[in-house]
C-alpha cells in the first residue's frame, strides 16, 4: 500500500512538473490571457498551465518558453488558443537559446467549432497518459477528418510509395512474404500511428500484422520502435502505416474508411491536418 501511494505522488509531481515548465517567453500587441474561465493579468516570464486560453488579437503574437528542452514556440494567428494548441499549431520553427533550428511540424487548426475542427477531446483521460504526453492528453484526432485523408490517399499509390515522413521510417520485405519497417522519432514531441491493410477492390479494411489492435503505437522523442513478420503476412491489399501527432481511435477508423469506400463517396481532405501515410 506504502508503494502505491509513494507511485501515485510520483506521477502527480510529474504531470505537476509537465504543467509548470512552461512560461510566457513574450508577448506583443492585443494579448489577452484567460484561466479557468477569468481574465488575469499577462506579465512576460510568468507561468502557464497547458489549458490557459490566449486571445490574440490583430498584429499581434505571443511566444511561449518550454524549459525542459529550451524551445520556444511563436504564434502571430488572431484568434483563440491555449497553451498546448499553441505549442503545437506553431507557425514558425521552434528554437531554442542556443540558436538551433528544429524541423517545423504544423499541428492543424485550433479551432474545436464545427467542420473546421481537427481535434476533439477525449471522453477519458489517464493518469499515465497526462505523464506519456501532457501536451495532447486529452486529445484526439477527428475520426472524420483522418478518414477523409486515409480515404482519399489510397486513390493515389504512387504518393503512397514515395511519402516523405517527418521521422526517420525504414521498411523492406523480409524472406518474400514478410516485412519489417523501423520507426525513429526525431521530433521534440511523441507520435502515433498504426498500420493498416488495406485492400481497395474489396472496399476491406483491417489491421495489420503488423499493426496495434488496441489503440496506437506511441514513439516518444528519440525513441524507435522496430516491427516485423517474418513470413506469413497476408497478401493482396496495402500494408499503410498512418502517423499524426495526437491519439486516434483505430476501430473507428477502419469502419468510416469501410464506409467511405462502399459509398465511393466524395469528401475533401482537411489540408489542415497533419496527417503521414506510407505504403510498406
Amino acid at each position: 500500500m506504502k508503494k502505491i501511494a509513494t507511485l501515485l505522488l510520483l506521477l502527480t509531481l510529474m504531470t505537476m512538473h509537465a504543467t509548470a515548465q512552461y512560461s510566457l517567453y513574450d508577448y506583443f500587441g492585443d494579448v489577452k490571457l484567460l484561466r479557468g474561465g477569468k481574465e488575469i493579468v499577462i506579465e512576460r516570464g510568468m507561468k502557464l498551465n497547458a489549458t490557459d486560453q490566449f486571445n490574440i488579437g490583430d498584429n499581434s503574437g505571443v511566444e511561449i518558453l518550454n524549459s525542459m528542452n529550451s524551445q520556444i514556440f511563436k504564434s502571430l494567428s488572431k484568434g483563440n488558443f491555449t497553451t498546448t494548441r499553441i505549442m503545437i499549431d506553431a507557425k514558425d520553427q521552434a528554437t531554442d537559446n542556443r540558436a538551433a533550428i528544429h524541423d517545423k511540424i504544423r499541428f492543424g487548426k485550433s479551432s474545436t467549432n464545427g467542420d473546421d475542427r481537427v481535434y476533439v477531446e477525449k471522453g477519458l483521460v489517464r493518469r499515465s497518459m497526462e505523464t506519456y504526453d501532457p501536451e495532447a492528453e486529452n486529445l484526439q484526432v477527428d475520426i472524420k477528418k483522418l478518414s477523409a485523408s486515409v480515404y482519399n490517399a489510397l486513390k493515389d499509390t504512387d504518393a503512397l510509395r514515395n511519402a516523405t515522413f517527418p521521422v526517420n521510417l525504414l521498411h523492406a520485405p523480409v524472406n518474400n512474404s514478410g516485412l519489417k519497417f523501423m520507426l525513429e522519432n526525431t521530433l521534440s514531441f511523441p507520435v502515433y500511428f498504426n498500420v493498416l491493410r488495406i485492400i481497395p477492390e474489396e472496399k476491406k479494411v483491417e489491421i495489420s500484422e503488423l499493426g496495434q489492435p488496441t489503440g496506437n503505437y506511441v514513439v516518444l522523442s528519440d525513441q524507435s520502435i522496430v516491427r516485423s513478420q517474418s513470413k506469413g503476412l497476408k497478401t493482396g491489399g496495402k500494408h499503410i502505416l498512418i502517423m499524426t501527432h495526437c491519439y486516434f481511435d483505430i476501430d473507428e477508423l477502419i469502419e468510416n474508411v469501410e464506409t467511405l469506400m462502399r459509398e465511393e463517396a466524395t469528401v475533401a481532405s482537411d489540408t489542415h491536418l497533419p496527417v503521414y501515410l506510407k505504403s510498406l
